[in-house]
């Protein structure tokens, strides 16, 4: 090549370049025009820190033409983490692509948005398109084993249940289906049940407040795994500190109490912890 550029005046050199930077013009157009055809929204779902997520991406096609390496993610303070990779997406189709989005700590985490990239279609520069959607979740306390702990959270037994009437009353979807009474709930049309009662204490862990440091890191994720290991959703978590006690009921909302625990050098008042942990700072 370099011998006939030589007595072509540069032509063959001149030809390369020109194929190289049309090729390059011609990749971003087309990224450029296959971002714009993308709809992407996010389905959350439970996130402890330390383990991969299960979020969603539902991705929908506009255009009539497929698209090829999609990425997803979001970005936050200008930065950007993908977590989710999909290869194809017929045209005017719609996809679901599971996340694997990794945080390490607990707590709040905030977005400013989603994040679609694609290096489509020859692969020569990754093409971004952000999505403004800010919004925040609680990253809930990395569960450990019981094992690894040096003082184990105190848990109660939970018992076994008996039926306190006869009349049949209606029941969320996801309660114990093996009370549901089915003849009388298709003839209703919801989930019909007899209302029960336990015939012991709920399950209850038990939690010592000490100052934040690794060794409160590994309590607090020592009663998250109790949390998440408990077979009701009743489950309540008692927070003791110095001569007080507060009680937070349901799975849901004790695992996010914990995760908003203060993490640095503050005194914890436990009557503004679990009120509303949504509205709470993760310190």
């Amino acid at each position: 090549m370099l011998f006939r550029s030589i007595y072509s005046g540069n032509n063959v050199i001149y030809l390369m370049e020109s194929l190289l930077l049309s090729s390059l013009l011609v990749s971003g157009v087309l990224s450029e025009w296959a971002l714009s055809q993308v709809r992407v929204s996010r389905e959350l779902d439970n996130l402890y820190a330390g383990v991969r997520g299960n979020d969603v991406f539902v991705v929908e096609n506009a255009g009539r033409i497929p698209i090829y390496c999609l990425e997803f993610g979001d970005y936050r303070k200008g930065d950007r983490e993908l977590s989710a990779f999909l290869l194809s997406l017929p045209g005017n189709s719609r996809a679901r692509v599971r996340s694997s989005l990794l945080l390490k700590e607990r707590g709040r985490a905030r977005w400013d948005g989603l994040v679609v990239a694609t290096s489509f279609p020859f692969g020569f520069a990754r093409k971004l398109r952000l999505i403004p959607s800010p919004g925040q979740r609680i990253v809930w306390p990395q569960p450990v084993e019981q094992m690894e702990l040096k003082s184990r959270p105190a848990i109660s037994s939970r018992g076994d249940i008996e039926p306190v009437s006869d009349e049949l009353v209606e029941i969320d979807p996801w309660g114990d289906a093996s009370r549901v009474h089915w003849p009388v709930s298709i003839r209703a049309g919801k989930l019909m049940a007899r209302p029960v009662h336990w015939t012991k204490p709920k399950e209850e862990i038990w939690l010592e407040l000490k100052a934040p440091g690794k060794e409160m890191e590994r309590e607090i994720s020592g009663a998250a795994a109790a949390i998440s290991i408990s077979r009701s959703s009743d489950t309540t978590l008692i927070l003791i500190s110095k001569e007080e006690r507060k009680v937070v009921s349901g799975r849901h909302r004790a695992l996010d109490t914990l995760a908003l625990l203060p993490k640095q050098e503050m005194e914890i008042v436990l009557s503004e912890v679990g009120q509303n942990p949504m509205d709470a700072e993760a310190g």
